[in-house]
């Protein structure tokens, strides 16, 4: 995609320049592996993080959480 004459990535950009290449295979890797990039667009980070590293995501909810911060840490140890 052009932006003002300049080549841009569509999605994921590498670093700080956004000039780094890896991110954009890694991405390209995993709508391979679910078919295309309309399956993969609006998906939730932890899911992607969890299928590379054969996980199982938990989001956590930092508004109730935060409020006891020790069984906040208790539940962080356990997870």
């Amino acid at each position: 995609m052009k932006v003002d004459g300049k080549f841009e990535w569509a999605y994921v950009k590498g670093g700080e320049t956004g000039e780094e290449l890896w991110p954009m295979v890694l991405e390209k890797a995993y709508a391979k592996l679910y078919g295309s990039f309309s399956l993969i667009e609006a998906g939730k980070i932890q899911y992607a993080l969890a299928d590379m590293v054969q996980g199982f995501p938990e989001q956590i909810d930092l508004k109730n959480d935060a409020k006891n911060l020790d069984a906040f840490w208790e539940k962080l140890l356990l997870l």
